[in-house]
């Protein structure tokens, strides 16, 4: 009887655990925008491909069988109104991209309106062909 007890304590306590930490997850916000995310599902794709934020570099990566690419796609700051992404080097660029910030991923939104949000990925490594092709787009 106590060894029941005690596993339902065990259960408990995990289970309240995850959701205090769950929680924490979805109240805070990460302090940059520095990992990896999911394409845009409007991208076309054949391969595994993600952005990468990384050491104020936003590159678009492309794995295949033959090896990684790299597509640099400017830099990435911060100033006191939020993060932004630009194209050029000139970090008052008026034109530059709103990047918010979440542990689950970006909120892009452009100078034009355009908003778009990307699913970080919290498998970094490598995709093979098969799960590329098994996976569906919206989750990856």
């Amino acid at each position: 009887m106590n060894a029941m007890k005690n596993r339902k304590r065990c259960f408990a306590i995990a289970g309240i655990s995850l959701l205090v930490i769950a929680a924490v997850f979805i109240i805070t916000k990460s302090s940059s925008p520095n990992g990896r995310y999911v394409v845009s599902s409007s991208l076309a794709h054949g391969e595994d491909v993600y952005w990468e934020f990384a050491n104020g570099k936003v590159a678009f990566v492309s794995c295949d069988s033959t090896g990684t690419y790299r597509d640099e796609h400017g830099l990435y700051f911060k100033k006191p109104e939020g993060w932004f992404w630009s194209n050029d080097t000139n970090r008052n660029n008026p034109a530059a991209i709103k990047v918010e910030c979440s542990w689950v991923g970006l909120h892009v939104t452009a100078t034009n309106g355009y908003h778009e949000f990307w699913r970080r990925r919290f498998i970094p490594g490598y995709r093979p062909d098969w799960m590329v092709r098994s996976l569906p787009w919206c989750i990856q």
